[in-house]
């Protein structure tokens, strides 16, 4: 049941892509227009009620994309995203050296203080595009990198993959590159470590027999093979956006879906359940949204057993920042 509900941005296109508790405060990542049209990221911290604390603009005179920040181990933030920059600005505040872009649009990885202030950022990538969407840190202090990728597809494949990258704590790239996927289009969204390796959530074309269907995967822990994977989906169009792993070893997974039997305008917000092994839980769901389109990005759980949503929504053909609390009797 739903607790509050809070809107941000202005007359120009807003996206909330991500969202993590800091405390009783929340941290929320995503991207932001100017009046030029121009993106960047945008890293804003909430108090509990969703009231603005501070924001902060990151990028450059180019189009960077924000989509997924964490904590770090040292109470700092550090946001994974997209470039199209030919130079980046990589150094302490942002301000002393610049590094070329790899390709058309690359991985970026952004490490901030806890004020949100530039420590360093790094690009990866190759000669095509590169789309970087999730981030998580690792016991070692290193990052695990999760993404797409138009320059490493799978062999005989021309489409786009599910593309993972491991970097240590400085950014420095300290693994391989790695890419899943089948026939079309691949795009990794989420990435979770697990006890004896990952989940890796994602929407998929190539093993759905209509338009698009959540993927769900487990690989081994070095990222190198796929234990089992999945699709979820309808006669519609689904897309896996996030994933939790609940106390019932239950895997929540957040999204949209446009099935014209579950959804009230063009895409809603979707929640689905599956087993620990991949299963889905066809008896259980939840849809919701008006009638334009609404997209859940981020789900997390709060301190009072309750989750928090982050989206998008559409007032005015204008998308906009969406904040939804649900309160424990959700019973995810």
């Amino acid at each position: 049941n739903e607790e509050w509900s809070k809107v941000y941005g202005d007359t120009l296109d807003d996206f909330g892509n991500s969202i993590k508790l800091v405390g009783s405060d929340f941290i929320v990542a995503g991207t932001t227009t100017d009046t030029s049209l121009t993106t960047n990221i945008y890293l804003i911290k909430l108090d509990a009620k969703g009231n603005l604390l501070w924001e902060k603009t990151i990028g450059s005179s180019a189009n960077e994309q924000g989509n997924e920040v964490i904590v770090t181990s040292d109470n700092g933030f550090a946001i994974i995203g997209s470039t199209t920059a030919e130079e980046l600005i990589i150094g302490p505040g942002g301000n002393d050296s610049t590094k070329n872009a790899l390709g058309i649009k690359d991985f970026y990885l952004v490490k901030t203080d806890q004020n949100g202030d530039i420590e360093w950022a790094e690009n990866y990538g190759a000669d095509k595009d590169e789309y970087g969407t999730k981030v998580i840190q690792k016991n070692d202090g290193g990052y695990v990198l999760l993404g797409s990728s138009a320059s490493f597809e799978e062999a005989q494949y021309k489409k786009t993959s599910i593309l993972t990258i491991l970097v240590n704590q400085n950014g420095d790239i300290s693994g391989g590159f790695n890419s899943f996927g089948g026939s079309e289009n691949d795009f990794g969204k989420d990435i979770e470590e697990v006890s004896d390796g990952f989940l890796i959530l994602g929407t998929s074309s190539s093993f759905s027999s209509s338009g698009t269907d959540i993927y769900l995967a487990k690989s081994n822990s070095t990222l190198t093979s796929i234990i089992w994977e999945a699709n979820i989906g309808s006669s519609g169009n689904e897309g896996g956006n996030s994933l939790y792993v609940n106390d019932k070893d239950s895997i929540i997974i957040a999204g949209y879906t446009d099935d014209p039997e579950a959804s009230a305008g063009n895409r809603d917000h979707y929640l689905i359940r599956a087993s620990s092994n991949g299963v889905w839980d066809e008896t259980w769901s939840k849809t919701f949204g008006g009638s334009g389109e609404e997209i859940t990005n981020s789900i997390e759980p709060t301190s009072d057993g309750g989750y928090i949503l982050l989206g998008t929504t559409e007032f005015g053909g204008v998308q906009m920042i969406n904040l939804t609390k649900l309160n424990p009797s959700a019973s995810l």
